[in-house]
Formats: C-alpha cells, structure tokens, sequence
C-alpha cells in the first residue's frame, strides 16, 4: 500500500504470498516422507517417470490439503479482515469504522457476520472430498484447481508488469540508497520484538490447558468452546485498538492481545485432540479417588502434550511474523519502526529493518525445527 497505493490487487497479493510460502513448506515436508525406494521400484520395471511421479505424491497432497486446507482458508479470511483495517476495503474496513464512530451494534453485528462466514467456508469445504466423487467430477475438481493455479500465476504476472516501472525505482532506491544510517534505538527494537514474540507465544501455550483444568463440567467445555472461537474470530489488530482506548502502548499489551488469538487456535487444536483420545487412564484414576484436575493432567494432558507442544512450536514461527502487524498498530517494536522508515521513504532503514526481521524469523525457525524434532 505504501508504494503502489491502495487497491484490490494489493490486498490479493498481500493475503497470497505469505500462504504460497507457508503452504510450500508444509508440502515440501510431506513430500521428504514419501519412501523413494517406491519411485525406484516402478522406475526399474520401466514405469513411465512422471505417471510413477504423480501416483506417489497425490495421495500426500490431498491428505495435506484436507488437513492444512481449512485451516488455511480461515486464515485467509481473517488476513482479508486485517487488510481492510488498512482501508483495502471489505468487511475489515466496515468493522474498523463502526470501531472508530463507536457503533459497538454493528461492529458486533460484522463480526457475527464474518463468524457466518468462516464457518460457511468451513462446512464448504468439509463437502470437498475428490475421494467420494466418481473420476468424472474428480477430473473435473482438479482441473478446476489446475485453472486456478494458472490464472494466480497470470494475476502476479500482470500486476508486476504493469508496474514494473515503479518496481524497478523501488528496487534502485532500495538497494542503491546513499544514507543506510540508522536513526532509532536498533537494539531496543529488536529486544521488544524477541519479547513481544516469546510472552505472546507462553500465552498462546499456557492459556488453553489452565482454561480446561478450570473448567471441567460439560458446561464449562461449552464455555471453553465459546471462548476459543470468540479468540479467533476477533483479529489482533481489532483487539488491539479496542484495548488501546483504554491503555497505552506497551509490549505486554501487545503480548496479551496475540498470545489470547493464537490460544485461541491452539486451544481448539488441543480441545479436538483430547476429545478423540482414548480415557480409559482418565477413569481409572477417577475411579480410585484421584482429583479431576489431576486426574485430566496424567489421564489426559500428559499424553497430548508432546503432539501439542510441537504444534506450538510450529504456530511461534507465525506469531513472531505477526508482531510486525501488532508493532505497526501497537507502536512497539520493529513493526512501527518500519512503518515510520516507509512513510518518511528512508529505504536504507527499510531494509535494515527488514534484513532484522528476517534474522530474527529465520533463528525462530531453527530454534523450532529442533523442538518439532526432539517431541516427534
């Protein structure tokens, strides 16, 4: 928005390049399981290489589109909701104006609407299997998939040729800008950064498992339910500024607003996975005298806490990128810094704040490979 304006284009764009990279990765790691010793086998009974190719990576795929796919799509819809707090336009930007006439009826009443949606969206894609369908429509499916692919890839090739003018300038002021002095506390960003990305991620981790040892009738699971989808519908950014009317910015502020959204997520993954789990060591040791509290941390929690640690260790690598967005709302961090250094077009700062970023994301993903690593 800040170098090619605000436009539609711009919102799709935002919302896709960060899915492409994160979706890429989960593939790519479902793709390293695939046994090649299979494609070695058809290869030496002289199957043909790309049908050999595509029988063994298809059902890895779709198994991770079903799986990843859903969760995918809800956050692309609450990624639009964010961008239009920005003024790209849709439902976000209805919500951040009734916020700002304090219009608290119809920000509610978008916010029901956008949970509509999501779940919708959600029930819509549940009805998607190619495996139920006859290979007619399967064919169909895919091909329509094979399409869109190809028009995403037009879309990105059109945008950027139409402003490759104004992409080539940016790139030159970029890389090719006289000053690269800096003229804020680096260090101090990068420290609020690191703290704003660990407190939000010990939020995101403890929140969910205190809430279900509190809440242990079946009451409180329809409560911890309500609790967890309210956490996710409402976006940081929303959350942010309605807190912000009341307090100043701070880093535990911040935390408190992202580390809440993502329990939010990782409680729901948490609640489902207790749900399908067997009990029988939970009623034995209720049988026995054992309290419920302790009785769901070792008949229950304990055998979960692995699979759900991993998956937070996963959902850090989001969060620390999603401290940018807090930064630039929350003024903290190099999140506002990098605001302030694009709206003065001081691009030497721009890149040292983006080469930072990319430090500080790229150590997290190590430091979390290792963690997925050592639990699974």
């Amino acid at each position: 928005m800040q170098l090619y304006g605000i436009n539609f284009t711009i919102g799709i764009i935002a919302i896709s390049i960060p899915s492409i990279a994160i979706n890429s990765k989960v593939f790519a790691e479902q793709l390293n399981n695939i046994d090649s010793k299979t494609f070695e086998s058809i290869k030496y009974l002289n199957g043909p290489k790309v049908s050999s190719l595509i029988t063994l990576i298809w059902n890895p795929i779709i198994d991770t589109f079903y799986n990843f796919g859903e969760y995918r799509l809800e956050c692309a819809i609450r990624s639009s909701v964010i961008l239009g707090l920005f003024g790209i336009g849709g439902i976000g930007t209805s919500i951040f104006l009734s916020f700002q006439t304090l219009n608290f009826r119809e920000l509610w009443t978008y916010l029901w609407g956008l949970a509509l949606l999501i779940t919708i969206s959600k029930e819509v894609f549940k009805k998607i299997r190619f495996k139920k369908f006859n290979r007619n429509i399967s064919f169909f499916l895919v091909s329509i998939i094979f399409m869109i692919i190809l028009f995403s890839l037009s879309f990105f090739l059109n945008f950027f040729l139409k402003n490759y003018s104004l992409s080539a300038q940016i790139l030159k002021n970029l890389f090719n800008s006289n000053s690269y002095s800096i003229s804020f506390d680096f260090f101090r960003l990068i420290f609020e950064t690191i703290t704003l990305s660990l407190s939000s991620t010990a939020i995101a981790i403890s929140f969910p498992p205190i809430l279900m040892l509190i809440f242990r009738n079946r009451h409180g699971q329809i409560f911890i339910r309500s609790v967890f989808f309210i956490l996710r519908l409402i976006p940081p950014p929303i959350l942010i500024i309605a807190l912000l009317t009341f307090n100043n910015p701070s880093i535990s502020l911040a935390a408190l607003t992202l580390g809440l959204h993502n329990s939010g997520i990782t409680g729901k993954l948490l609640f489902a996975n207790l749900r399908n789990q067997d009990n029988k060591d939970y009623i034995a040791m209720r049988s026995l005298g054992v309290s419920k509290r302790i009785s769901w941390i070792f008949g229950l929690f304990v055998k979960q806490s692995k699979s759900y640690l991993a998956y937070c260790a996963y959902r850090s690598d989001i969060i620390i990128r999603e401290t940018a967005i807090l930064g630039v709302i929350g003024a903290i961090g190099l999140g506002w810094q990098l605001q302030e250094s694009l709206s003065s077009f001081a691009y030497g700062e721009v890149l040292i704040i983006l080469i930072a970023y990319s430090g500080i994301a790229i150590v997290g993903e190590l430091m979390n490979g290792k963690i997925k690593s050592t639990l699974t």
